[in-house]
């Protein structure tokens, strides 16, 4: 859509750019009563060379707008495949995840900041008994398949004679984490700088519009994902036009 605008708009200047011209060689004509041959046909050798000179110049411009969009059709494949391979190296951000979606939102909010080895009981991570199970549940998922030792994350919760997540879980979500959002904002970067396509990587990416994530976000800023914070707000903002609500992405 930009460079089919672009286009139109060299158009539109080159035609003008030639009526111009013609336009001053009637008013010559008009005003002088008579032109000789020599002096009209280095007129037209002159509409001829601007007329030429112009259209190059689309061309050229053209040419260097398709090259662009090429190029970033190209960048916007490799940073999916990017994407795609850090998750897949990266199993336990799934995992992660899915047991913020357990947790309240203080306590999603809190992961990063009250977060301490020493801290002891905090009042912010209560676990249910559910939440212990599903907890669980999922690390022994993610260590079946994966064969990753977190059987000492297992036995923390299982053990647990509190009744709030082990320090050891805590870490292992926090590393996860973080770990999860740098990854996103290399490709919020990406999409900032528009190296990439901008309106693939936010149809792609939507999910991180999400009510756990930005709450994450918000609880500390942004500090360290100013990009991803640019990227979350355009969507949102989207969505507020489009008049779009229904079901929120998973992330």
């Amino acid at each position: 859509m930009r460079q089919k605008s672009t286009k139109n708009i060299y158009l539109a200047l080159t035609i003008a750019a030639i009526l111009l011209i013609v336009a001053g060689v009637l008013a010559t004509v008009i005003f002088w009563g008579e032109i000789s041959d020599s002096i009209l046909a280095e007129m037209i050798s002159c509409v001829l060379l601007v007329f030429t000179a112009l259209m190059a110049s689309i061309m050229i411009k053209t040419q260097i707008s398709s090259d662009r969009e090429e190029t970033r059709r190209v960048k916007t494949v490799e940073l999916g495949q990017w994407f795609t391979e850090r998750t897949a190296a990266h199993p336990e951000w799934s995992v992660i995840r899915s047991m913020m979606r357990e947790m309240n939102p203080v306590a999603c909010s809190a992961i990063r900041s009250n977060f301490s080895l020493s801290s002891g009981v905090n009042q912010t991570f209560r676990m249910t008994d559910d939440l212990r199970d599903r907890m669980a549940a999922l690390l022994q998922g993610l260590q079946g398949i994966y064969s990753i030792d977190i059987g000492y994350l297992i036995d923390a919760i299982k053990t647990s004679k509190s009744k709030t997540i082990p320090n050891e879980v805590l870490a292992f979500m926090r590393h996860g984490l973080l770990s999860y959002l740098n990854t996103l904002e290399v490709v919020a970067v990406a999409w900032s700088q528009a190296v990439v396509d901008k309106e693939h990587i936010e149809q792609e990416f939507c999910f991180v519009n999400n009510t756990a994530l930005v709450g994450y976000l918000d609880a500390h800023g942004y500090r360290g994902f100013t990009e991803l914070a640019s990227l979350i707000k355009t969507l949102e903002q989207k969505k507020r036009m489009s008049g779009k609500g229904g079901k929120e992405t998973q992330w």
